[in-house]
């Protein structure tokens, strides 16, 4: 992809992509459960058809800062977790039309 302004047209963007005709956004899986006992553990979450995943795991709501982990599997871990340390997690379906919620 690349922007036309009045300067000329921009070099290539490479990180921009688009699926067209490859029906709706997978769901949100659900289910996520972390267990394990201190300092390891393993985030677990029920499948979504067709799709793989990615895990986020931030320091606040909302945040990827931490680690982004991409699985076709319906579990990370065991992660080791510093003692009182608090993560955020969510995890993502990705189909043939994108990133779901």
């Amino acid at each position: 992809m690349r922007a036309d302004t009045s300067c000329g047209p921009s070099g290539p963007t490479p990180d921009v992509w688009f699926a067209v005709g490859q029906g709706l956004l997978p769901t949100s899986p659900t289910g996520l459960t972390v267990t394990g006992t201190s300092p390891l553990y393993t985030a677990t979450w029920q499948p979504v058809v067709n799709a793989y995943y990615l895990l986020e795991v931030g320091s606040a709501p909302g945040l990827a800062d931490v680690a982004r982990v991409i699985t076709i599997g319906t579990n990370v871990g065991p992660a080791a977790v510093p003692p009182g340390a608090t993560f955020y997690l969510r995890v993502r379906a990705i189909g043939a039309a994108g990133m779901g919620p």
